[in-house]
């Protein structure tokens, strides 16, 4: 009986250092955000993210539902964990039709939360590609980039920019002729 005891202490010993050296991996969290949409509504997105699959595993990752719920079909995931090596693609479309349906959307939030295990170090190497932003009409959202950071550009504003500068340029020119 003393004998059959210590067996099983030992095994439990053996499989609580199994388990233990399981879960001991490190995994890194990367978050996804966007902001600038303070009058912009965001129903739907697609990005590929780009790593170097030989120093980092993918191994889950987690979508925002600022674009409506997955639960009750607001919202589609159509994302593809790992479509190549070292690339995974995310991809949300909201079937919501309403700009009263994002009334609650925040002017910054985050897209994903991507789960990798890992050398630390190829993290500074994770960058995004491929981007397309667009409104609850499905017209694209202008934006810029910065790491893992999206920021929604207001076209109106890009405009008046485009315009502005071309009116200078048109300016100068006729400036030149005169003399």
């Amino acid at each position: 009986m003393i004998l059959s005891k210590k067996l099983i202490a030992a095994i439990m010993f053996c499989f609580g250092l199994v388990v233990m050296g399981a879960t001991s991996a490190t995994a890194y969290e990367v978050n996804i955000t966007i902001s600038g949409l303070e009058n912009l509504d965001l129903a739907g997105f697609e990005f590929d993210v780009n790593y170097d699959g030989t120093l980092l595993t993918f191994d889950e990752y987690s979508l925002t539902e600022e674009l409506g719920s997955f639960d009750s079909y607001d919202a589609e995931d159509r994302s593809d964990k790992e479509y190549a090596t070292g690339t995974a693609y995310l991809a949300v479309v909201s079937y919501l039709t309403d700009s009263a349906d994002f009334s609650t959307q925040s002017a910054s939030f985050t897209l994903a939360t991507i789960s990798f295990s890992g050398d630390e170090s190829a993290l500074s190497g994770i960058s995004l590609s491929n981007i397309i932003l667009s409104d609850v009409d499905g017209n694209a959202i202008a934006f810029t980039v910065n790491g893992t950071h999206i920021s929604a550009v207001p076209v109106p504003g890009t405009l008046l920019l485009l315009g502005a500068g071309l009116a200078g340029l048109a300016g100068l020119r006729r400036g030149r002729r005169s003399c």
